[in-house]
């Protein structure tokens, strides 16, 4: 945030903040923002309202322009991942949160590559779309199993994945990335206990028209043309109670990755498409409400893999691995805040499915098979709706706590088939699965502190579970069917 040093009188009586605003900083050069999440933010006007931008070349980095003495350098960050919006550096979380600004510079997109700016971040390499996130080393494999992930990914309030990859959303038009580190119990539930990674979308801004057009292209070394492309707008309506927010953006690029036993040169080409459209409308002082779509495809020719022993970029399968991922979003909050504190409620509805295939011939004589070539194809489709509410005290002396609740609902479809691919495609091992799990939790949370520097917190988190497993199994000549279901419930504490 910039401010200026200028001074205009105080504005008094009933007005409204839009108009406030510009009274206060007429004649300053500064204009401001009014977010949907009634953030107010200030910096020097544009001469330009849009503008058709292209990233920098990576050759002459665009120079960053020195602080001159009437602008104030603002470097307190405010992170909602503990539930509550407090100061990172005052949070009793292992957190660290990445700014937009750092990640536009960074080059990065996506998960791969924000690995390299978050300490105990790791992110596998088979491609995008089918990675998995790692957080201190925690780990269940490289590949994409039936049970919950280690790691929790969100969207804002909504959890994105389960037992799915990461679906690789492109980082683009977002405020931050929070990362808070080690098991969540409490707050997040008892899956992911190596953390949780958290997107924050920009809101719509009331107030305020902007439009932002990027173009790019570029060559990858020992591959060929990439092509880059998106479109941020933002459309105030109704004055300052209500705006329009959309992305879109399509980016395709080159493989570099060399088949010496295919002899196929750069297969892990691969395309991805998608944008959000989010609306806000200011339906009081201090409450917003919110809705927001999101779409996303990824489709790759192969993965991204390599033996070293073959030299540098190469390999040497027997079968094409491509990848085709599909995400979509749809969500409703509410969000009000005030002397009194501050209050979430959210529901979404998320659909992902992704389509697999590797390259399995070594398998085939474990399964009876006498053919050399054979694939794993995986196909997955995750149909969840959860809802969640939840209230945070006013950050006003020693004492702080916070309560709430949330139901899901999710039904996940698999189908895994093995087969072998010469002289003719026929299945060696098949399996079509259904699970569904219901869920119900309520948490709590309160904090004391002890001293500037020492904070104690305890809380706890109620569960009920209601899961239910249909298989059917077919190898060869065999079949068997299951059919189960349970009931599971549990406390989770903490004391920190």
């Amino acid at each position: 945030m910039a401010a200026s040093r200028s001074c205009q009188d105080a504005v008094q009586g009933g007005i409204q903040r839009h108009a406030a605003m510009k009274r206060i900083l007429a004649g300053s050069g500064c204009r401001h923002v009014i977010r949907a999440d009634g953030a107010v933010i200030i910096g020097r006007a544009s001469s330009r309202p849009s503008s058709i931008l292209a990233p920098p070349s990576p050759r002459e980095p665009a120079p960053r322009p020195a602080p001159t003495e009437d602008v104030a350098q603002v470097s307190e960050v405010i992170v909602t991942a503990p539930r509550r919006p407090e100061l990172i550096q005052d949070s009793s979380s292992a957190m660290t949160a990445v700014a937009s600004e750092r990640i536009g510079r960074s080059g990065v997109t996506g998960m791969q590559g924000l690995d390299s700016l978050v300490s105990g971040m790791t992110v596998t390499n088979l491609g995008p779309g089918r990675n998995k996130i790692l957080l201190r080393g925690v780990s269940d494999g490289v590949f994409t199993g039936l049970t919950q992930s280690t790691v929790g990914l969100y969207l804002d309030l909504t959890p994105v994945t389960y037992s799915a990859p990461d679906p690789d959303l492109k980082l683009i038009d977002i405020d931050r990335v929070e990362v808070l580190r080690g098991p969540q119990g409490t707050l997040y539930g008892t899956g992911p206990i190596g953390g949780v990674v958290r997107i924050v979308t920009r809101a719509p801004e009331f107030g305020q028209e902007d439009l932002s057009v990027a173009l790019s292209r570029s060559h990858t070394r020992g591959g060929g043309a990439n092509s880059d492309y998106s479109l941020i707008a933002n459309l105030p309506l109704a004055g300052d109670r209500a705006a329009i927010r959309a992305a879109i953006y399509g980016e395709t690029y080159s493989g570099y990755i060399n088949d010496v036993e295919l002899k196929l040169r750069r297969v892990n080409d691969g395309t991805r498409r998608g944008g959000r459209v989010s609306a806000a409308l200011e339906i009081a002082p201090g409450w917003t409400a919110r809705a927001g779509v999101v779409h996303q495809s990824i489709v790759t020719e192969d993965t991204h893999y390599v033996y070293r022993g073959l030299g540098p970029l190469r390999r040497a399968n027997l079968v094409r691995e491509p990848h085709q991922n599909r995400f979509d979003q749809a969500s409703l909050t509410l969000e009000g805040r005030g002397a009194w504190g501050h209050m979430n409620a959210s529901l979404a509805v998320v659909e992902h499915g992704f389509k697999s295939r590797y390259d399995a011939s070594s398998a085939l004589r474990r399964f009876g098979s006498p053919w050399r070539i054979g694939a794993l194809d995986e196909n997955k489709d995750i149909h969840l709706v959860v809802g969640e509410a939840n209230f945070a005290s006013p950050d006003v002396g020693r004492w702080r706590w916070l309560a709430g609740g949330l139901v899901s609902s999710s039904t996940t479809r698999t189908n895994p088939i093995l087969a072998a691919l010469t002289p003719e495609p026929r299945a060696v091992y098949s399996e079509a699965r259904r699970d569904s799990l219901d869920e119900a939790a309520v948490y709590g949370e309160a904090s004391l502190d002890l001293t500037q520097k020492l904070t104690l917190t305890a809380g706890a988190r109620y569960y009920a579970l209601d899961y239910e497993t249909t298989s059917e199994v077919r190898q060869g000549s065999r079949q068997r069917a299951f059919d189960g279901r349970g009931v599971s419930s549990g406390l989770t504490p903490k004391i920190a």
